[in-house]
């Protein structure tokens, strides 16, 4: 049966065939003047919702809503390199869609055109969805590129969930998403999939500590990169361990005898602080577990110590760690917002409302990528009112990032931080 008219949901359920990227097409339609109501992620399927895609989505069965599977083997664009492309027209006077994409098992994305809204496991596969506006010849276009991973899905996830901007389409008569989840479930859920990635660098003489310590940041749903998980037999360690470093948002470093004269733990330290001086997000945390002779690089760092007491110094790794899975909304914040009446661009947000969704881990990478020490000092100097490179003089920039958020959660300015930031870098938001 073909589509009387354009969709306003597509999806396309993807898998590889034949070395080509094919997939299960959906259209729902809704008839004009009426509107699409979506369920992303309910915990059960909601009254007078019908499942579709496979149950990847739920749409409410009003009278006329019409769930098409419209191809079996439908083909995206294929830009080369695993890059794909989704093109869809849009219905005569309704400027949005919403396009879910199904990812094939065992692959996330990277470097999507436009950022998608969620993510979530969907039977042990990635999914996620993104809003998106027509252009002035009514279409809609997205791209991104597919790449294949070896592990937990959920730990995809969580990086996925650190690029998606967790925005829905504004309240319209065309589109509503809507999830039975209240305000505190939401949130719970949102911290649990955006815990930072841990990568964890030792010497193999310390495997009985790092194992046990790997096992209590699991307990606690952190995301760790050990390398007896990682690296299979066949795969290239330098690869793996370049791949773990980059996907990364904290390196551990385990400090001991053994460990500051390993070759390799000292190989993978410079490629973090390389990552760090470079201002790609990537912090450094040293983790004592015995006396040894501390690298010159890291004796000016903050440590978490574990020489006399594993419960106290797991307890300060924690703190760091999940402060980061934590947004500034959930925290508390309260961002203000100027009374001056302003018009966004089309596809634009906000930039407080949404800066402030954002986990603290996020925040601070944006901020570490996208802003110079300069901007950073001038903010610190307002808040604090003392100068920046007083306190962390030739301290890495990401290190001064994570110290101005620390305070400024402490000191209840986590929304001054952010109007600071939208005042002159609304860019972090709303690319240009």
């Amino acid at each position: 049966m073909a589509p009387e008219h354009p969709p306003e949901l597509v999806i396309f359920d993807s898998r590889f065939a034949d070395g080509k990227l094919k997939g299960d097409l959906y259209y729902i339609e809704v008839p004009i003047g009426e509107r699409l109501r979506v369920a992303w992620e309910p915990e059960q399927q909601p009254e007078n919702f019908q499942p579709v895609g496979g149950g990847v989505a739920y749409v409410f069965q009003a009278e006329h809503v019409s769930r098409l599977h419209v191809a079996h083997d439908a083909v995206p664009d294929d830009l080369g390199k695993l890059r794909y492309r989704w093109s869809e027209g849009l219905n005569h006077g309704i400027p949005w869609i919403m396009f879910v994409l199904i990812l094939p098992t065992s692959y996330t994305i990277r470097d999507p055109s436009l950022v998608p809204a969620r993510a979530k496991l969907f039977h042990g596969r990635l999914a996620l969805y993104w809003i998106l506006k027509g252009d002035n010849c009514g279409r809609t276009t997205v791209a991104c590129t597919l790449r294949k991973f070896a592990g937990d899905p959920y730990a995809k996830l969580v990086q996925l969930n650190q690029i998606c901007s967790q925005e829905n389409l504004p309240e319209n008569k065309f589109i509503r998403i809507e999830d039975d989840l209240p305000g505190r479930q939401r949130h719970q859920f949102m911290k649990a999939t955006t815990q930072p990635r841990v990568f964890i660098s030792h010497s193999s003489k310390d495997k009985p500590f790092v194992r046990k310590l790997v096992a209590e940041l699991k307990k606690h749903k952190l995301s760790v990169w050990l390398d007896e998980q990682e690296i299979q037999i066949g795969d290239s360690i330098v690869s793996k361990i370049s791949g773990g470093l980059r996907d990364s948002d904290y390196f551990v470093i385990v400090l001991s005898k053994a460990s500051v004269t390993s070759p390799w733990v000292q190989v993978e330290l410079n490629s973090a602080l390389i990552a760090q001086i470079s201002n790609q997000g990537v912090a450094v945390l040293p983790v004592l577990i015995e006396d040894c002779d501390i690298p010159t690089l890291l004796r000016d760092r903050l440590y978490a110590d574990f020489r006399t007491d594993f419960a106290a110094g797991l307890g300060k790794l924690l703190s760091v760690l999940q402060q980061e899975g934590e947004s500034a909304a959930g925290l508390g914040t309260t961002t203000t917002t100027t009374t001056t009446s302003t018009t966004l661009p089309p596809g634009a947000v906000p930039c407080a409302p949404t800066l402030a969704a954002l986990s603290l881990g996020e925040l601070r990478r944006r901020i570490t990528k996208r802003m110079s020490r300069t901007e950073i000092a001038t903010i610190w100097f307002d808040l604090f009112q003392t100068k920046m490179e007083d306190d962390m003089a030739q301290r890495p920039l990401v290190d001064c990032v994570i110290e101005l958020l620390d305070r400024a959660n402490k000191r209840a300015k986590l929304g001054e931080v952010i109007a600071g930031i939208c005042a002159d870098r609304s860019d972090l938001v709303n690319p240009q």
